[in-house]
């Protein structure tokens, strides 16, 4: 019986290792197949789409080429050998929607560095370097305009986070794939709003044609937010109406955490007038218009998160006048700043710059995130919900200089009678974490009720971190407000507060 077992011991192992020297041989033979390859590439586009073939074909595939002259720019599949790229697959992608009429005369400039616009019936370019001509408001669509707009801002806010790795010939395909979410590479990870598309990675052919499904059938797309992000549409957080959308890589943490209005007691609130939640505030601000600026809602969530990185980076050993001249930067619009409220921003920094040097302060934080689809309104004071990670690592009477160790503001419990106050207890060294409330840096505004402060040009504004989340499982103690529900209350949270 032992003699049996070992011979067939033997033999397994045998086998097992002559399978392992095949796979081994045949392993480059499998890798290689595993690619598209350009030929392939076309004669599936031949087969899936009616755009024609071209008489000159270069390519040895099955069928001919596709009409270069019908659709534009496939010109860079040169090789029946040279296997398919993200990059390449973007920009046949691109192409398709161009010649489809989804994308009708939207093309790139010579040098691919830009989106244009042309009018099919003059041939006229309307639309240059981000900015619609005068002659395009009657023209074009307000939808047109603004599609083209939103890829504009996703180049600026670095949506493909990767895009530099890619040819300038496909770098503005890789946005618009990304935006119509027919590919969407990776994420980086929580509270990240890039994706890393990996432009030079090789793919399959069964990938491709996934690919080139999602762009004639837009059903198939992936979910994206207008500003190139992706959503996600189940396991939704417990106040997801209260949104205008939900980011996949956003924790529910992010959109359960409390809205200042609801911090804070109250008898009696009238929506529209004291507050506004986030899905009416997106759409109020979505141009800008609210703050006096031509920036749109996602260049304005994008300058808090600058502003807190900035303000959130102390060192007593390289503060200077710089950094005191890039805050100031934030809140001020040349146009409305009068000398002496300038004059004002310069002497109150320069006096927070010296108490940063005595003490001996430094503040460090990882990058802040935030977004768009948080902003709210309460008391005529926009907010955006903001996760921060921070800690103090040096301070002199840390305890005593709590309530100057970040500029302007205080620490504290802000619940208004509903808990004793108290001092939030932070140690040197310790990580400070959560999703905060933190103000729009508005300028020229006149805090009457808040004289007090020196300087008086920016409003009264809070940097607030609530201390629990909502939970479906859990009775709430807070009351939603709502249309029908106008008085509510809220349980004790711990905050950092803060004037801007």
């Amino acid at each position: 019986m032992i003699k049996n077992n070992l011979k067939k011991m033997v033999f397994i192992n045998v086998v097992l290792i002559f399978a392992f020297i095949l796979s081994t041989v045949n392993m480059p033979v499998v890798y290689a197949k595993s690619y598209a390859t350009e030929g392939e590439l076309v004669d599936y586009l031949v087969e899936r789409s009616n755009l024609g073939v071209f008489e000159d074909n270069s390519f040895t595939g099955k069928k001919q080429g596709l009409n270069k002259f019908g659709i534009e720019g496939l010109d860079y599949l040169t090789s029946p050998e040279e296997s398919v790229t993200v990059e390449k697959l973007a920009s046949v992608c691109a192409d398709i929607l161009r010649f489809t009429g989804e994308d009708k005369g939207i093309i790139l400039s010579d040098d691919y560095s830009q989106f244009l616009y042309v009018y099919p019936k003059t041939k006229a370019v309307l639309f240059e370097d981000g900015i619609w001509s005068d002659d395009s408001y009657y023209l074009v669509s307000r939808q047109l305009r603004w599609e083209l707009k939103l890829r504009v801002i996703m180049k600026k806010l670095g949506r493909v986070n990767d895009i530099k790795s890619a040819s300038n010939r496909h770098q503005l395909d890789l946005i618009t794939v990304l935006k119509k979410g027919i590919i969407i590479g990776k994420s980086m990870g929580r509270y990240t709003q890039n994706r890393n598309l990996m432009p030079k990675r090789k793919v399959s052919l069964a990938e491709a044609k996934k690919v080139i499904e999602r762009v004639y059938d837009s059903k198939k797309r992936y979910p994206m937010s207008p500003d190139g992000q992706l959503l996600r549409k189940t396991n939704l957080p417990f106040w997801a109406s209260d949104y205008k959308y939900i980011l996949a890589s956003y924790p529910d943490s992010y959109y359960e955490t409390m809205l200042s209005y609801e911090s804070h007691l109250a008898t009696s609130f009238k929506l529209h007038s004291d507050y506004d939640p986030p899905k009416y505030t997106y759409s109020r601000i979505l141009n800008g218009f609210a703050f006096g600026t031509n920036d749109n809602i996602y260049e304005e969530a994008d300058k808090v998160r600058r502003f807190q990185n900035h303000r959130m980076n102390v060192d007593y050993r390289t503060i200077d006048k710089k950094w005191r001249d890039k805050l100031i930067s934030f809140y001020r619009r040349k146009e409305y700043t009068k000398k002496s409220d300038l004059n004002g921003m310069k002497k109150d920094i320069d006096k927070y710059i010296r108490f940063v040097k005595e003490n001996k302060v430094i503040i460090e934080s990882k990058p802040v995130a935030t977004d768009a689809s948080s902003a709210y309104y309460w008391d005529f004071i926009p907010s955006f919900h903001t996760y921060m990670k921070f800690r103090i690592v040096s301070c002199k009477n840390l305890d005593k200089n709590l309530y100057k160790i970040i500029y302007g503001s205080i620490t504290g419990d802000w619940s208004h009678g509903l808990a004793k106050y108290r001092e939030k207890k932070v140690k040197l060294g310790e990580w400070c974490e959560g999703v905060y409330q933190v103000n729009y840096p508005l300028g020229m505004i006149t805090p009457h009720d808040f004289e007090e402060y020196p300087w008086r040009c920016v409003w009264m504004a809070d940097l607030d971190l609530a201390k629990g989340v909502a939970k479906k499982t859990k009775k709430m103690r807070v009351v939603r407000v709502t249309e029908k529900t106008k008085n509510f209350f809220a349980p004790p949270n711990e905050t950092w507060l803060g004037w801007e």
